[in-house]
């Protein structure tokens, strides 16, 4: 009888290990894209930002001049 109940435990700790396993690499490479998407969103951003500064600063230098 033991025998049977320590076959199906280790046939439980096969199933659970595999799909740790995949879990693993699906949660890396989902948390991978999100990094790779926000580091694009970011460069976005600071891209308009410099742009609105520059339109800022000249701003503020004509007003000064006139």
């Amino acid at each position: 009888m033991w025998q049977y109940v320590i076959g199906g435990a280790t046939i439980f700790g096969l199933i659970v290990g595999l799909f740790s396993v995949y879990n693993r690499r699906a949660t890396r490479k989902y948390i991978g894209d999100l990094i790779k998407e926000e580091t694009k969103r970011t460069q976005e951003i600071l891209e308009r930002l410099s742009e609105q500064h520059t339109t800022m600063i000249g701003i503020l230098k004509a007003s000064q001049v006139g």
